[in-house]
């Protein structure tokens, strides 16, 4: 029933969806880090929500682009579709950057397991 024209399939393989663990780790530990980091840098005041989207556009956006314009804008994802694989890459990404921009260690995640 498709028309005639380009075709995109994404496959991909289905891993498990994220851990209770994880998500406890990434709100309980990682994002009020990231709070903390950032005031201490002087930003003024970003409640873990606030992390968590500024994250999600950082970290797991998805560019679209203007092709008339060539103006390109970032959609964040969500965190609730990744994987576990995806999720601790997605944590990942946010130590590196905190240690890199912040200058904060973010405790290792097996420290709360």
């Amino acid at each position: 029933g498709l028309k005639d024209g380009e075709v995109l399939i994404d496959a991909k393989r289905i891993g498990s969806r994220r851990s209770s663990n994880q998500n406890a780790y990434l709100w309980g530990v990682v994002y009020p880090s990231v709070a903390d980091g950032l005031a201490d840098a002087g930003w003024e005041e970003f409640s873990v929500e606030d992390v968590h989207e500024y994250c999600k556009a950082m970290f797991l956006g998805r560019d679209m682009m203007n092709y008339s314009t060539g103006e390109h804008i970032t959609l964040p994802s969500s965190t609730a579709i990744c994987d576990t694989a995806e999720f601790a890459t997605y944590v990942d990404k946010i130590s590196r950057w905190a240690a890199e921009y912040l200058g904060i260690v973010i405790p290792d995640p097996h420290d709360y397991e």
